[in-house]
């Protein structure tokens, strides 16, 4: 006997989450759609006698099942099915007896439907293992055979099931830790009464255990053994991820009872519809006290959000999920500072963000004033919040507009927000005790977003200090400068426009994001302060020439940069920043020299080489550095072009030698756009060294999208030397 079974979308024969007769006790995300088609088709040989002839026949079995799952609120799905057939009796031997004796048969026809609700709360959600308590009810139900049955029954086919409702009651219960999950499926099947004999069928119970394992979202693999009634099953499978929402299955399944063997194999193929569903973002991290590192107990809360708060664990570590977009994360504890922090997370990211608080001096008499009210712009007092950020202050309400806190001398910035009206903020300095200042706030009514148009607000702070900083945005054609808590608004059209932020002393900050219509984003920046800039200068020679010699001066620090001497004169000049730095010289078949240089702001260091000759030597694999990209940028950087110059050139002397270009991102964004961003880095690259002679047929560009990362993706860092281009020289 021989079965294959075809499978589209879920493995599970009912639908849902599972694995090919046991459930996993987690549901459906909310508002995801899924649809499942299974087909499976099996043989048996049999003999047949006419006239004392023997015949080799065959009688076939096909049947299918149509399942579809709907998640319509958290923690809840819902499920139905529908179950048909198809029986065909072969004839295959030729004979000489009348052809109507020996004529082939088939019958078709629905067999069973039914539906059911499954339920699951994740009891432990978050921690190093999650923990999920669930239940799931069912009914299935059979269709009355069809009249012409009555001829496979007189070729040995066997009568086909005909009863009253079957229901099927099931308590589940999944842990998981990390990439593995077991699953355990207890319950019973109240059977409903036979139609043919009206005799009562007996009930079944089942109990089951799963185990299953992701391996970087891409391969799963998962085994099974249950029992059903009196007898016992085997299940292994194995899906490969081949396309985006696709896989290719194979499964194994052996009845322990008679050692019957199953092969399935097939095609899922995930059909989800999340409307209006965002994937999550995860932060994590650790508190821990600034001076002796030891961790704390703290409150991890996200203010003017739904994100509920949360408490660090024992070692003072924490994890949050929460949906993408922007934050303003507060961290406190008892006896310290809160720290607070604007963040911006996307969907699918994790962000690691430790925290270390400063011990705060102590419960002090209050020994100075802020005085204050609230106004509207016709001078009607407004009943708000007011905050002191980055404070050990608590909140306050101001009744009837009116406000006082009470903090001791020092800086503090003061935000004000009340329903309907558009937040506002002052720095305010408390210089001595006793005093008190006076702050008056007029807030302006929160206009409707214009149609066709989104808003883009956020701060702009330092980097280093977070303190707030003058600066200009603009973004869509529209310019605004912040106001002097760094808080800025634009409203601008639909669309990708590119934000800029420009402040005397900083570097530039640029983004480009997603607006739509009526849409409102946070989106902070943190600028990085300039600082003079020192220059080295050097002039290289041969030593026994003293001509001027031809080489790439590379300049090793916070990053690497390089340049190309001047070929008259020998000469490089390389601006940058006050710091310790190693400046090494790369020429083709010339020793290379190393010189530490400690560079102050506005100072200028004179460097001098002499290259002694040496035997020729190939240009190595290790001796081609990457170069790296902005987020979501095709284009290298003009610092990089002078390097791009090098490899240029060495591949137009030596043309006997290919290479290939790498492109790679970072893990944010969906994984085919990262496969298609890295392939358009990786041919610029490829375009700009053909532009300078290289030939085309040398040079191969190939993206490799995510899949090879260098550095952590949960950290910034990491994911910038993730966007990068390298180079290997090919065999």
């Amino acid at each position: 006997m021989m079965m294959v079974t075809i499978l589209i979308g879920l493995t599970s024969l009912y639908g849902g989450r599972g694995g090919y007769e046991l459930f996993n006790a987690r549901t459906v995300e909310f508002g995801n759609f899924a649809f499942d088609l299974i087909a499976d088709y099996y043989y048996q040989g049999y003999i047949d006698t006419a006239d004392s002839d023997t015949f080799h026949d065959r009688r076939h079995f096909g049947s299918g099942w149509l399942t579809l799952t709907f998640a319509p609120f958290p923690y809840f799905e819902l499920f139905g099915h529908l179950t048909g057939f198809l029986h065909y009796d072969e004839k295959v031997e030729p004979i000489e007896i009348p052809i109507r004796a020996r004529k082939d048969a088939y019958v078709y026809g629905s067999r069973s439907f039914g539906g059911g609700v499954k339920l699951g709360y994740p009891i432990v959600d978050g921690f190093p293992f999650s923990l999920i308590i669930g239940g799931r009810a069912a009914i299935t139900a059979s269709f009355n055979p069809p009249q012409n049955y009555d001829t496979l029954i007189n070729r040995g086919f066997p009568p086909p099931e005909n009863h009253s409702p079957d229901y099927d009651l099931r308590f589940l219960t999944t842990l998981e830790f990390g990439a593995l999950g077991l699953n355990l499926n207890l319950g019973q099947i109240i059977r409903g009464r036979d139609r043919n004999t009206l005799l009562d069928r007996p009930d079944l119970g089942i109990y089951g255990l799963g185990l299953d394992l992701n391996v970087r979202n891409r391969t799963w693999l998962f085994g099974e053994i249950y029992t059903l009634g009196d007898s016992s099953h085997f299940t292994g499978g194995l899906k490969l991820g081949l396309f985006p929402n696709s896989t290719f299955d194979i499964f194994f399944k052996r009845s322990l009872s008679d050692s019957q063997w199953r092969v399935a194999a097939g095609l899922s193929i995930f059909s989800t519809i999340t409307p209006q569903v965002k994937k999550g973002a995860v932060i994590s991290g650790r508190v821990v006290d600034m001076e002796t590192q030891t961790p704390l107990l703290a409150v991890i809360s996200f203010p003017g959000s739904d994100v509920r708060s949360t408490m660090t664990r024992p070692d003072g570590s924490y994890r949050v999920e929460l949906p993408p977009g922007g934050y303003l994360i507060l961290v406190q504890a008892s006896g310290y500072r809160p720290k607070e922090r604007p963040i911006q997370v996307s969907a699918g990211s994790e962000l690691i963000f430790d925290v270390a608080l400063t011990p705060s001096r102590g419960y002090q008499e209050p020994i100075g004033r802020i005085r204050g009210r609230i106004f509207s712009e016709r001078e009607e007092p407004i009943d708000g919040e007011v905050e002191v950020l980055g404070a050990d202050v608590p909140e306050v309400r101001a009744e009837g507009g009116e406000f006082l806190i009470e903090v001791e001398p020092g800086r503090y910035e003061v935000a004000v927000h009340a329903p309907g009206y558009r937040p506002a903020g002052k720095i305010i300095y408390v210089k001595e005790e006793g005093e008190e200042v006076q702050a008056d706030f007029y807030l302006r009514e929160e206009a409707p977003i214009p149609g066709g148009l989104g808003k883009i607000s956020g701060f702009i702070r330092d980097k280093e200090t977070e303190q707030p900083i003058s600066a200009r945005v603009r973004a869509g054609g529209r310019e605004v400068m912040t106001d002097e808590m760094g808080y800025y608004e634009l409203e601008v059209g639909a669309g990708k426009p590119l934000v800029q932020v420009e402040a005397d002393g900083y570097r530039p900050g640029k983004r480009v994001v997603e607006v739509e219509e009526g849409s409102d984003i946070l989106l902070d920046f943190f600028l990085v302060r300039k600082r003079p800039k020192g220059v080295i200068i050097g002039s290289i020679y041969e030593a026994e020439t003293m001509e001027p010699a031809v080489a790439e001066v590379i300049i090793e620090g916070r990053k690497v940069s390089s340049v190309t001497t001047d070929p008259r004169t020998g000469i490089f000049r390389i601006e940058t920043e006050p710091g310790e730095y190693y400046v090494s010289v790369r020429s083709d078949g010339l020793e290379t020299p190393k010189a530490k240089v400690e560079l102050e702001a506005g100072e200028i260091e004179v460097l001098t080489f002499y290259l002694a000759r040496r035997e020729k030597r190939e240009v190595s694999i290790p001796s081609f550095r990457p170069i790296y990209f902005d987020y979501g940028s095709t284009q290298y950087r003009y610092e990089d072009i002078d390097y791009l110059n090098r490899v240029a050139a060495y591949l137009l002397k030596h043309r006997d030698q290919r290479i290939e270009i790498r492109g790679h991102t970072d893990s944010v964004g969906p994984e085919l756009q990262n496969l298609i961003l890295s392939q358009r880095r990786a041919e610029v690259v490829r375009d700009y060294l053909i532009s300078q002679g290289v030939e085309p047929a040398r040079i191969y560009a190939r993206g490799y999208g995510e899949s090879l990362p260098v550095g952590d993706n949960r950290t910034l860092s990491g994911r910038e030397l993730n966007r990068r281009v390298e180079f290997r020289i090919l065999p």
